[in-house]
């Protein structure tokens, strides 16, 4: 059974919740919105602050997405592996004890459409899929939600704008290029504790 209800004011770009069998889906102006990156994070955000209330260290990860706070097991602090988005383990390995990190990546949702590749990280600006000459990008925030934000913000930015972007945003980021390259900022080196050296 669908029900389709608005929500708010009556103009076209008013936002309308639709509640399906499985779920439920936003619609804006008559298109569905896809929140799963931003709703991700903002779950992220809303989960760790529940957890922070026990007084504990953890850390929580919501594929991609993760929080952390207080010490690690060992008793230092977490240590995150950034996967290869063309596979074959990890590319660093960033120590974090507190805040968040997103990666923003095409590795699993891209398909083929009028026969050319094609990605889910769409440009707002062109309605295409964004961020030329990138396979991934990730991000270490204070917030969760805000890493996110700022991972795909990099990412459409494309492999010639990144470095200047997250420079200009003083993001602590990593991107990967298509041919394989790691590049990453200097507001990133306080996380660093390992870097894949290829050859």
């Amino acid at each position: 059974m669908r029900r389709t209800a608005p929500v708010g004011g009556t103009t076209p770009w008013e936002p309308r919740v639709e509640r399906r069998t499985h779920g439920w889906r936003i619609h804006l102006g008559g298109a569905p919105v896809d929140l799963g990156g931003i709703g991700k994070g903002l779950a992220v955000r809303w989960a760790a602050a529940a957890l922070a209330r026990a007084g504990q260290g953890f850390l929580l990860d919501a594929g991609g997405d993760l929080a952390v706070r207080g010490p690690a097991p060992h008793g230092g602090p977490w240590r995150v592996a950034v996967e290869d988005p063309a596979g074959g383990g990890p590319l660093l390995v960033l120590a974090l004890d507190g805040g968040g990190c997103a990666t923003s990546s095409t590795r699993r949702r891209r398909w083929v459409c009028g026969g050319q590749a094609v990605h889910h990280l769409v440009d707002p600006r062109t309605r295409q899929p964004g961020g030329t000459g990138l396979a991934a990008v990730t991000v270490v925030a204070a917030d969760t939600a805000w890493a996110e934000v700022w991972s795909k913000t990099l990412f459409l930015a494309g492999a010639d704008g990144v470095r200047e972007r997250a420079a200009e945003l003083g993001l602590a980021a990593a991107w990967v290029r298509e041919d394989g390259g790691v590049g990453t900022t200097a507001a990133l080196d306080d996380h660093l504790i390992w870097r894949r050296t290829d050859g």
